[in-house]
């Protein structure tokens, strides 16, 4: 886990990492402005969802070198995982923001985003967003099956998107909501472990458990990171002198 350990360092120590990592993934290509620009959209219409994609990307990485994967695959998960919700920018706000539970036409709407998002990144001709476009359209399927858009099942769900999926989960139960508290640590994980082979694949659930203390002790530094980098976002202050 130590290069897991050295990627949460990063991220603690400079919010512009990920732009930084988007950058030498991309080189000179026209990805890298494509790319920052859909973050930077997303991110501006709703601070919430662009704070909690930006902390996936990271915890994703992690659970990438806990299965095992090389340092490339880690970084493009890091890069491409943020863009799992980029559909919701097609999300009507009604819907998007209610302050409440969804209703069933509602739920409808909402689960929408993840074939939008697919839709919109399928335009990059590039392995990044081959890769982003892959987690947005697969990472709410489940590993029983029972997941949509597709009901995929099992390893016909693409691996990036099943690391997401664990990743999303884990975020969205840790932040508070408006119709209800956020879950301690070991609620959590319970859930995570009564999710496996459920909702979750069992090797990432084990990844996940492994590296569990990294991520549990990272997820509030990330935040504050997260809430930094936003600060700058909406200042304009991030938008043209960082690499």
């Amino acid at each position: 886990m130590q290069e897991a350990n050295l990627a949460v360092t990063r991220a603690l120590a400079d919010p512009y990492d990920y732009f930084r990592d988007l950058a030498a993934l991309a080189g000179d290509s026209a990805v890298l402005p494509a790319l920052r620009c859909l973050f930077v959209t997303s991110a501006l219409r709703d601070d919430d969802t662009g704070r909690h994609t930006l902390r996936v990307g990271y915890m994703a990485e992690l659970i990438g070198h806990a299965l095992g994967l090389d340092e490339a695959t880690c970084v493009a998960l890091r890069v491409a995982a943020p863009m799992h919700d980029i559909g919701k920018l097609a999300i009507p706000d009604v819907v998007l923001f209610k302050p409440g539970p969804l209703d069933a036409g509602e739920i409808r709407i909402m689960r929408r985003h993840s074939e939008y998002g697919a839709r919109i990144l399928a335009a990059g001709d590039d392995p990044l967003f081959t890769m982003a476009a892959t987690i947005a359209g697969a990472h709410h399927e489940r590993f029983d099956g029972g997941g949509y858009p597709y009901g995929l099942r099992g390893e016909a769900i693409p691996l990036c998107a099943r690391i997401t999926a664990i990743c999303d989960c884990f975020d969205a139960l840790s932040m508070p909501r408006c119709y209800r508290p956020a879950l301690d640590e070991a609620q959590v994980l319970a859930h995570v472990r009564g999710e496996r082979g459920g909702a979750f694949d069992p090797q990432v659930v084990d990844a996940f458990e492994r590296c569990w203390p990294t991520l549990a002790v990272a997820h509030a530094c990330l935040e504050a990171q997260a809430l930094r980098l936003f600060e700058q976002l909406r200042s304009g202050a991030a938008l043209g002198a960082q690499p």
